[in-house]
Formats: C-alpha cells, sequence, structure tokens
C-alpha cells in the first residue's frame, strides 16, 4: 500500500499517514488491521501446536505465492 500511496518515496511515513486520515481511510485502515489480529489471536488459542504449526506454514506458503504472480 505504501508504494500505491507514494511510488516516489519523496514522502514521508507521517505525511502519507496525514493524508490517509485527511482521507478518512486511516480509522479504517486500523480498525480492520485490529480485526485481523483478534481473529488470529482467537484462532491461535483455539488450535493445537500442531495444527498452528501448519497453519504457519500454509500462510506462508500463501504468502509467497503472492510475491510470485
Amino acid at each position: 500500500m505504501r508504494f500505491n500511496l507514494d511510488p516516489t518515496e519523496k514522502n514521508s511515513d507521517e505525511d502519507c499517514l496525514e493524508l490517509l486520515k485527511q482521507a478518512g481511510l486511516l480509522e479504517l485502515i486500523l480498525k480492520k488491521k485490529k480485526e485481523e489480529m483478534e481473529k488470529k489471536k482467537k484462532l491461535d488459542e483455539s488450535l493445537s501446536p500442531e495444527e498452528l504449526a501448519k497453519a504457519k506454514a500454509d500462510k506462508q506458503e500463501e504468502d509467497d505465492s503472492l510475491l510470485n504472480f
């Protein structure tokens, strides 16, 4: 997302955050991130250590595949 906001990387992180805030998107982005973290925490608590290890491996594989499109 950082690249989409500032592809030339001329602005600071603070400037990008301020633009998101002015557009009314900062709260939306942070809310979504918080919700995802809470969901992940609940899921992690419900899995056995073996299931958790497999889920993390699957997530890493998915992340890697997204980088190689």
